[in-house]
């Protein structure tokens, strides 16, 4: 899948971005600003966007960035935050939530989750991460 990373902390950016890339998946963009995100996404597309809800732009930027990335671009996102009460305040506008600490083998899962839902599939329960909550 090709990825949008919204992490505006560098090393855990770093990480996913490896993490995903020596999975199999492409990195289209890895940045700290929504802004920024948004615009690489609307130059180079994207299959799923992993998007922390806290960003440069202030504590809830990432919110706004997955209701753009979807309403604009048809882009699904997963929020990859501690902020549970804000994700679950948006879940319209993202597949799921993977609460930080996360580990990278559900990290991976959670994309293949992804993957699944976006072709019309149901992800057999087993596949799903326990730390992964699907909308």
């Amino acid at each position: 899948m090709r990825l949008i990373i919204a992490e505006d902390d560098f090393l855990l950016a770093a990480c996913i971005c490896d993490t995903v890339e020596a999975a199999g998946h492409e990195v289209v963009c890895c940045e700290a600003s929504a802004v920024r995100a948004f615009k690489l996404a609307k130059q180079d597309g994207g299959d799923l966007a992993l998007v922390n809800i806290s960003l440069n732009e202030g504590l809830t930027a990432g919110l706004g960035l997955a209701e753009q990335l979807k309403t604009e671009l048809d882009i699904a996102s997963i929020f990859v935050s501690g902020q549970r009460q804000d994700a679950v305040s948006a879940k319209r506008v993202a597949l799921g939530y993977l609460p930080k600490p996360y580990r990278s083998q559900d990290l991976i899962a959670a994309i293949l989750v992804a993957e699944v839902l976006q072709h019309g599939g149901k992800p057999p329960p087993p596949s799903i991460p326990s730390a992964l909550e699907l909308f």
